[in-house]
């Protein structure tokens, strides 16, 4: 299955070292995309309320260019506010857990259940998703968003994958160490490993071929976990965790976290592939337009 995911993506280069490659030129077509994105009002500074409400029309646009949703798949709440995708001819033979992003204060199971789509339309033998609904920052903490992701996952049965998307990445790799079963992999988009201020700088560097900048972190800058402050993000472990697969992109403002991750996870002997995709910025994964439909 990590395979599938994998190779269903369009790539013209990918990396399992953790080496920084040179960054090379984006193509017209990423740059298109890429202003785009940066014309559309998505976030309002410190503004939490707006920022959730930029967030959800951004993330609507893209799931109004699905084409599974409504046709191969169905999308349905749960009476927890979680989504449950499934095919449409009712053939599954495992099931994705995907924590949503979106800083730790924003985005919803709602917004990204047309990326999820997607993504479970690529696996062979067909696959159903769960996109758990979590209590977000500022007014929870982190650790009640990873309990919300725990006993909803537990309630699964099956060969499950255990996936997220930027802070929903750091969301599952937290909630995966708390699992009864561990999962069968673990699959992270682009993971967002809490603010840092020295981490910033490294992030600004990579920055300029991306949407998200350092600025545009700020209204996460005061979430803080609890069970791992910090300055121990950098240093969050994989235990528990047999298989990660990370995808990042080559020129995204999180490219650090995504190499230190990687560095990370092996030293505690997880069996890590860490793919980077050249010219990609931050989630490229959630727009169409990069996506084999």
């Amino acid at each position: 299955m990590r395979r599938a995911i994998a190779h269903g993506l369009r790539r013209r280069r990918s990396s399992s070292t953790t080496t920084p490659p040179e960054q090379k030129q984006q193509r017209p077509v990423v740059r298109q995309l890429l202003n785009a994105i940066r014309k559309t009002p998505w976030w309002a500074g410190g503004d939490v309320e707006r920022n959730r409400t930029l967030f959800e029309e951004l993330m609507e646009r893209g799931n109004a260019r699905c084409p599974h949703l409504g046709s191969t798949h169905e999308a349905t709440p749960t009476d927890r506010g979680a989504v449950r995708i499934a095919p449409r001819d009712g053939e599954a033979k495992a099931t994705i857990c995907f924590v949503h992003g979106g800083g730790f204060f924003a985005g919803s199971p709602h917004a990204y259940r047309g990326a999820v789509a997607s993504l479970i339309a690529r696996v062979p033998g067909g696959c159903t998703a769960l996109l758990p609904k979590y209590r977000r920052a500022p007014e929870f903490t982190i650790s009640d968003a990873v309990d919300d992701v725990v006993e909803q996952y537990d309630e699964l049965t099956g060969p499950i994958v255990l996936a997220g998307d930027s802070a929903g990445a750091y969301l599952a790799l937290r909630a995966a160490q708390q699992l009864r079963e561990p999962p069968a992999g673990v699959l992270l988009w682009c993971p967002y490993l809490l603010h840092h201020p020295t981490k910033d700088v490294q992030r600004s560097l990579s920055s300029e071929g991306d949407f998200l900048d350092v600025s545009s972190l700020q209204p996460a800058r005061h979430v803080h976990d609890e069970q791992n402050d910090a300055s121990h993000a950098y240093a969050l472990t994989a235990s528990g965790v047999d298989d990660l697969l990370i995808l990042s992109g080559e020129q995204e403002t999180l490219h650090v976290d995504a190499l230190t991750l990687a560095l990370t996870a092996k030293a505690s002997e997880t069996n890590v592939t860490h793919k980077i995709y050249e010219e990609m910025f931050h989630d490229f994964m959630l727009f169409p337009k990069f996506l084999k439909c």
